[in-house]
């Protein structure tokens, strides 16, 4: 979450508004149906310990409303999942839903950025490699080394 979104979670909790804590929540799925950025999860736990400490009960009972089958999960259905989620039934359970949703919507998206991530964590990790010249360069420099110490304990013992 953003500093500015920090403040307004802070402000929600002082003032013990619990729709605008949900709406915290709710938009950090509106920004990210996809959670590309892997943070949905930690935020909701994060803004679950606050309300609960707040004294604020975030989450409704589940409405009892079924959920449609993965094979007509959409952009249209994860709207209308946002929708009963912000005005009628702030349920865990439609929460926990409409990401997973969202994942399999935005599946595509994910997948890019998730090889991005891999792309960018290879370039970041060069592997060490060695060769006939580095083997041959450490050699010389234990061998000048030795030569340096030998010389400086003659020295000290000769004088």
């Amino acid at each position: 979450m953003s500093s500015e979104m920090d403040k307004y979670l802070e402000k929600a909790l002082e003032n013990k508004d619990v729709i605008r804590v949900r709406n915290v929540l709710a938009n950090s799925i509106r920004e990210d149906p996809a959670d590309v950025r892997g943070i949905i999860d930690f935020n909701k736990r994060k803004i679950e310990q606050k309300a609960k400490s707040a004294g604020l009960e975030l989450w409704q009972e589940h409405d009892g409303r079924t959920f449609k089958e993965k094979s007509e999960w959409n952009e249209e259905y994860l709207s209308l999942l946002m929708a009963q989620l912000m005005s009628s039934n702030f349920s865990k359970k439609r929460f926990n839903h409409i990401l997973e949703v969202g994942r399999e919507v935005y599946k595509d998206e994910l997948n890019n950025e998730v090889k991005k991530r891999k792309k960018k964590k290879s370039k970041t990790r060069k592997p060490i490699t060695t060769n006939a010249r580095n083997e041959t360069d450490i050699k010389k420099l234990i061998i000048i080394a030795i030569g340096v110490g030998a010389i400086i304990l003659i020295i000290r013992v000769f004088l």
